[in-house]
């Protein structure tokens, strides 16, 4: 596969109070954002960025899934998550 996780963010438009939210993968749910303090702030953009692992170039294809801990997220309200990688040339 040859990519790279390089760098991503996340927007809320409403608190997430104090639900936690982790990016990884299968058997990784910290892999590319630890279960961090909550969301509070909305409409602006939080960055996050992986080290050790979560930086390395992958061997393949792999599901990226977000881990709720912490509280429930919020009946309504929209929660986007970008993802940057970088694909060998």
């Amino acid at each position: 596969m040859g990519a790279s996780f390089v760098l991503g963010s996340i927007v809320n438009s409403v608190s997430l109070g104090a639900a936690t939210l982790g990016i990884g993968a299968v058997g990784a749910a910290t892999k590319y954002r630890g279960q961090s303090a909550g969301l509070t702030t909305v409409d602006t953009p939080v960055l996050f960025a992986a080290s050790g692992a979560g930086s390395s170039e992958l061997a393949a294809e792999e599901p990226v899934f977000a881990t709720l801990a912490g509280a429930n997220l919020p009946a309504s309200g929209i929660l986007i998550i970008d993802m940057l990688v970088s694909l060998p040339s």
